[in-house]
């Protein structure tokens, strides 16, 4: 019984620790974009296509995107809609984050099982050159 809780008190730490690790990512990804000295608008959307539009078009886009809040606040914003599971839109597809993912999930699995069976099928060869029979 002992070790049983020995296992789930490891799991529970590693978990923890992965939460951990993907926050502190998250946030410091997060404020070093925020630190940086491009305008989010121009960046995302275009200098040409932001030129084009109207101020209240771009007064539209700042509230929607957070332009003139607090960094920490928008942080705090985008981290309760992923905790969520709202990952926002893309902006090349023009769909859900995740609808873009889940249309490519099936073909990630079966490179990586391919990966994962070639790696196993070529095994036995590589320790054949590795050890030679001597």
């Amino acid at each position: 019984m002992t070790a049983v809780k020995h296992r789930l008190f490891f799991t529970l730490k590693k978990l923890l620790r992965m939460a951990l690790l993907l926050l502190g990512v998250s946030l410091v990804t997060f404020f070093l974009m925020s630190a940086s000295p491009l305008d989010p608008l121009e960046t995302n959307i275009g200098q040409v296509a932001l030129g084009s539009m109207s101020p209240e078009q771009v007064e539209k886009l700042e509230a929607y995107w957070g332009v003139g809040t607090p960094p920490l606040t928008r942080y705090l914003g985008w981290l309760s809609d992923v905790l969520r599971g709202d990952f926002g839109v893309s902006l090349l597809y023009r769909q859900p984050v995740l609808t873009v993912i889940g249309q490519r999930l099936l073909s990630s699995v079966w490179l990586l099982l391919f990966a994962w069976a070639l790696s196993w099928a070529s095994y036995p060869a590589c320790a054949g050159i590795a050890c030679p029979t001597g």
